[in-house]
């Protein structure tokens, strides 16, 4: 049930975000969750090391990453739409999804 709730949290969240994402913008968004990434990473990585914050910092370094999926799938959505001629969009992210180039 929880897992059924996030992914329909996550599917709506995006294609909100998606919405207000202007395609000019998409670039420094997709920067943006990377850079997320990357804090939420080294968070997870460093909470070992505080085991006082230790819940604290896992919680922090999963709502990191978790803000870079919805970021990045939108951003995903957004160039795609840009990239579709007519309505072959379908076809792209069935293409990129087999390639695992995400």
């Amino acid at each position: 049930m929880c897992l059924c709730v996030g992914s329909s949290q996550h599917v709506l969240g995006s294609h909100d975000l998606r919405c207000r994402l202007a395609p000019s913008f998409s670039l420094q968004w997709r920067l943006f969750a990377d850079v997320v990434n990357n804090c939420g990473m080294a968070i997870e990585l460093m909470s070992p090391l505080v085991p006082g914050a230790f819940l604290l910092m896992a919680s922090l370094g999963s709502i990191a990453r978790s803000i870079t999926g919805l970021a990045s799938g939108a951003t995903n959505a957004a160039l795609t739409q840009h990239f579709a001629r007519g309505s072959n969009a379908a076809d792209i992210n069935a293409k990129d999804a087999v390639s695992g180039m995400d």
